[in-house]
């Protein structure tokens, strides 16, 4: 089973030793992914909006397969199991 946490943008950036991350659209594919400073590529929500608040999605405190995504208290439940 996954444990899933969130991490703000400042301790990510930390944990990677990066001082900054884009947000960039691959033209080819028109997909959002996340670059460091330092050539860390990160997946990114693909819907993301960036004047919501934002976190990266860690499973499994894994942080080379962190997410970039927008947090929401009230988040859509679209199903359970």
């Amino acid at each position: 089973m996954s444990k899933v946490t969130f991490m703000s943008t400042a301790d990510f950036k930390a944990a990677i030793e990066a001082k900054s991350i884009k947000i960039v659209r691959n033209p080819k594919t028109d997909k959002l992914f996340g670059v460091s400073d330092n050539g860390i590529k990160l997946k990114c929500q693909q819907d993301i909006d960036m004047t919501q608040d934002i976190s990266v999605l860690i499973e499994d405190n894994v942080l080379a397969d962190a997410c970039i995504v927008n947090v929401s208290e009230t988040g859509e439940v679209i199903g359970s199991l």
